[in-house]
């Protein structure tokens, strides 16, 4: 029983590293950017992933974006980004006053 387990969970690590191996790789990036490019613009309502804070686009360039976190600018990777629903985009805006 303490085998199986032990064989899943060694599994279940290697699974984890192919997958960020993969995120890392240039693929992974061309692909992230062309589905983000097609959804965001100036002024939507972004979040960085594996992040709860929404911020709101003010520039962007082929790859990149400048993201307004509360007071803060950050220039971002187009591909750490997703567009937020619409509900949240409220809440991102209130936080930026």
């Amino acid at each position: 029983m303490i085998h199986k387990f032990v064989k899943l969970a060694g599994y279940e690590q290697q699974k984890k590293r192919l997958q960020e191996e993969f995120e890392r790789s240039e693929t992974f990036r061309q692909i992230k950017i062309s589905e983000v490019k097609e959804k965001i613009q100036v002024g939507s309502a972004v979040r960085m992933l594996k992040s709860r804070e929404t911020g709101i686009v003010f520039q962007l360039d082929e790859k990149k974006a400048v993201v307004r976190f509360g007071r803060v600018d950050i220039q971002v990777g187009l591909e750490k980004l997703e567009v937020v629903a619409e509900k949240n985009m409220n809440k991102a805006k209130a936080n930026q006053k």
